[in-house]
């Protein structure tokens, strides 16, 4: 069910507004040259659109507009989603429900707008509402992950992703600002997916680990060669799905991980192995004393 609703005053919606407004700034250079471009091309007899059936995309290439923005390095990306979950067995509630989710993904390349090679300006805003739960039938991990993700954002507009991107070569990668982990395994041949894509539970879009949260606030640096990419990461402890600055930022403590993954073949098939470590100076749950009277 796709229902839009007026947000409450307060911290949120002026930080969904405010993330709107920077994103609106991001397009409108580039899409008033980028318009003009398309008209002209459109007039110049370009080859008709093809067919709703055989186009790459429902909208099309919206009178040229997409392509002359991909040409100004402005890429949109933009889809709903709508669930429908019932329970045939298991415990806890039965009922059949139906929620949805909307996404937009904003990527700029700094290069092909006029400014820096290696560059990018990415953002993902997320609206996802209706009643569907995330936990059923006594799992340990959430059925549905867009019944939980992103935290906080049930019936709100929340910019999940506002993260500068700086690449060094063909091999070296930066990451800094507010990232959407799951953004980052949509590449993965196997996990990601959002949960709208691929598997809905959590443990196969993007598998817990207690360190990492959904969105984190910081900076990731990865380097490839040969088969092999290292991963070096710094960021806040806490979620930072509806965190808009650096107010409070590494107030309790820092997380810092270090992960190496291999990728090729076995028996012929794509395979890959990784092994990562996280240290973080975040108070934690001591779980020796789970269960153990005061004082014990």
């Amino acid at each position: 069910m796709f229902k839009l609703s007026v947000m409450p005053a307060g911290t949120s919606r002026r930080a969904a507004v405010g993330t709107l407004w920077a994103l609106r700034a991001l397009v409108l250079a580039a899409g008033l040259v980028a318009s003009l471009q398309a008209r002209a091309q459109a007039t110049a007899g370009d080859d008709p659109p093809p067919s709703l059936w055989t186009r790459d995309t429902l909208g099309g290439d919206w009178g040229g507009m997409r392509s002359a923005l991909g040409q100004k390095g402005i890429r949109f990306d933009f889809w709903a989603t709508g669930f429908y979950q019932d329970m045939f067995k298991g415990t806890g509630n039965d009922d059949g429900d139906l929620s949805g989710r909307v996404d937009l993904m904003i990527n700029g390349d700094t290069g092909k707008l006029g400014l820096w090679q290696g560059g990018g300006l990415h953002a993902h805003v997320t609206y996802w509402g209706g009643d569907l739960p995330g936990f059923r039938g006594g799992a340990l991990l959430p059925v549905h992950t867009s019944g939980v993700l992103p935290l906080g954002g049930k019936d709100e507009v929340v910019a999940t992703s506002l993260y500068y991107s700086q690449r060094f070569g063909d091999a070296t990668r930066l990451m800094v600002g507010k990232i959407n982990a799951l953004d980052l395994l949509a590449s993965n041949p196997f996990f990601g997916g959002w949960g709208t894509d691929r598997f809905w539970n959590l443990a196969f879009v993007a598998p817990p680990t207690g360190v990492v949260p959904p969105v984190i606030m910081g900076g990731i640096l990865t380097h490839s060669f040969a088969q092999y990419t290292l991963t070096a990461m710094v960021f806040d402890p806490n979620d930072q799905t509806t965190s808009y600055s650096f107010d409070g930022l590494f107030a309790d403590g820092v997380n810092v991980s270090l992960g190496l993954a291999a990728s090729g073949e076995f028996a012929g098939r794509k395979s890959g192995a990784g092994i990562t470590t996280t240290y973080s100076s975040a108070d934690g749950t001591d779980w020796s004393q789970i269960g153990l009277p005061p004082g014990s």
